[in-house]
């Protein structure tokens, strides 16, 4: 159902071959055809799309928009909040240049992207992400937007296509991070806000303002103790998700950090790596000890928290977006962290899952590993003599996530320097254990 079935697929005169998370389409161009196989919610579902005349297709996570760039035209399919339903849009003038999705929107920094005709404000909704922009037209002549630069989005979704016209105020440039020599994305990202120089964002569409106060995770504790009475004591992070914070997310449409915030939301200083499997109570008196000597106590930043919580699987997708993990809103959330803090607990091996190994390799990439004090560790050290780590065998709910880990480590050459770094952590004797 996610694409991993093509039996019964004729690939002869195929062009290309192009996917979402879940869904594949081969294009036929010269033919006019196109063939899809997968998730239909992911776009595994093209019959009725006419490919005569495509030019090109692009993809989000869950939606694929197919261009005719000559007829000024496109069509898309797919899940309707993620770009699926592009009805109603003028594609006059785009150009396979002026097409991108937001999972790329971290690079607007480093590209430029270009429409080989002039694109005015009024052709879609305007949403305010740039400094400055500029439109390069078919002569070759080039005009200044406003200073505040604009893109077109549909629909308004983290998962929705952008159609744009822009070049960020200044190109992104990368230094090391925290004493380290790597210059890559997420270094980049370390030393901007997490959309580049694109910091005119609202702060509630970038992850690391989603952060709570430890006074804030107390009071969830509390709730969650009169809510559940003896049962508290055995209460994960999935019971408390489920009691509590999820229901406040399906209700208000927003994250319980922005719930709890409203207009002053508070920007990430420590970032939490635990496992959802442990006991609520332990994690909870973890983090208290690790800031106990804290005489002002920073904002952190908890996944279960910071995300919005959905009784739908595609809402909590579409926010991670499985494609590169270097986009996922865990890793821009730590990106602009101060510390990162490892919380282990006596139920799970945090590290028998692929996010928990996936956070501290961001957290080497980004230097914290290199800092004297960037890097804590709470919690007791119980599968410290379970052997070295493997990350190749961590668990994940989608199997997507675990394949765009390991093909980014493997791809770095760090596989091995995480499984070492993995091992160590585990293996920490903390003070507050």
């Amino acid at each position: 159902s996610s694409g991993g079935d093509c039996s019964g697929i004729d690939f002869s005169h195929v062009t290309g071959i192009y996917s979402t998370d879940y869904a594949f389409v081969a294009l036929k161009k010269d033919l006019g055809q196109g063939v899809c196989w997968g998730s239909s919610s992911s776009g595994g579902d093209c019959s009725g799309i006419d490919f005569g005349h495509v030019t090109g297709i692009y993809s989000t996570c869950h939606a694929f928009l197919a261009l005719k760039q000559d007829l000024g035209q496109g069509v898309c399919w797919g899940d309707s909040s993620s770009g699926g339903d592009c009805s109603g849009i003028d594609f006059s003038h785009v150009t396979a240049t002026s097409i991108a999705t937001a999972s790329t929107i971290t690079s607007f920094a480093e590209n430029t992207i270009t429409a080989t005709a002039p694109v005015t404000a009024t052709t879609f909704s305007t949403t305010l992400i740039a400094h400055s922009a500029t439109i390069s037209t078919a002569s070759g002549h080039t005009s200044s937007l406003p200073s505040d630069g604009l893109a077109w989005w549909w629909p308004f979704t983290a998962a929705a296509v952008l159609i744009c016209v822009v070049v960020p105020c200044v190109a992104c440039t990368c230094r090391p991070s925290r004493g380290t020599s790597g210059t890559d994305v997420i270094g980049c990202l370390s030393r901007t806000d997490s959309f580049g120089c694109l910091s005119t964002v609202p702060k509630e569409r970038l992850p690391e303002w989603a952060a709570i106060s430890l006074e804030q995770l107390n009071d969830l504790r509390d709730q969650a103790s009169a809510a559940l009475g003896d049962a508290f004591t055995s209460a994960t992070m999935y019971e408390v998700n489920a009691l509590l914070i999820r229901p406040a997310c399906e209700r208000e449409g927003k994250p319980y950090a922005h719930i709890v915030n409203g207009d002053n939301l508070l920007k990430a200083q420590v970032f939490i790596s635990h496992a959802w499997g442990e006991n609520f109570h332990e994690f909870v008196e973890s983090i208290n000890t690790a800031f106990r000597m804290w005489a002002v106590k920073p904002n952190i930043w908890i996944c279960a928290c910071a995300l919005l919580q959905s009784s739908d699987p595609r809402v909590i997708e579409q926010q991670v977006c499985s494609r590169d993990p270097r986009k996922a809103p865990f890793t821009r959330a730590l990106a602009q962290s101060d510390k990162f803090l490892v919380v282990r607990n006596r139920s799970v091996d945090l590290y028998s899952r692929i996010w928990c190994c996936w956070e501290l390799a961001a957290a080497h990439e980004l230097g914290f590993l290199d800092a004297a004090g960037c890097v804590m560790v709470a919690g007791p050290a119980t599968f410290a003599e379970d052997g070295p780590v493997d990350i190749a065998l961590a668990g994940a709910t989608n199997q997507s996530d675990k394949v765009a880990i390991l093909h980014h480590l493997l791809n770095k050459g760090s596989y091995e320097t995480t499984n070492q770094w993995l091992t160590q952590i585990r293996a920490h004797i903390a003070e507050s254990a």
